[in-house]
């Protein structure tokens, strides 16, 4: 159950939220430190959606929300088969 919850949670970082990071821009006072050197991967940070109030607020909600709601779903998914499970091994 551990390996599918990080599996879910690596596929949607993989999908979603790297490439919402690669394709933003900073504000021009969070630019202090990228130079013209470092790539867009390498500028993959929060700060690097800081001018796109909608990346913002998606990438909060989804470490807020959508991550932990992986991990309900798992641990409701598991409480389900293991219910299954007691109820082979004792119908009582």
């Amino acid at each position: 159950m551990t390996a599918v919850l990080l599996f879910c949670i690596m596929a949607f970082n993989a999908v979603i939220m790297v490439p919402l990071y690669c394709t933003g821009d900073p504000i021009e006072s969070d630019n202090y430190k990228l130079n013209d050197k470092l790539s867009k991967f390498s500028a993959a940070t929060v700060l690097n959606i800081t001018d796109t109030h909608y990346k913002m607020v998606f990438s909060f909600i989804a470490a807020i929300v959508i991550i932990p709601a992986f991990a309900f779903i798992m641990i409701y998914m598991f409480r389900k088969k293991y219910y299954s499970w007691k109820k082979r091994l004792n119908p009582m």
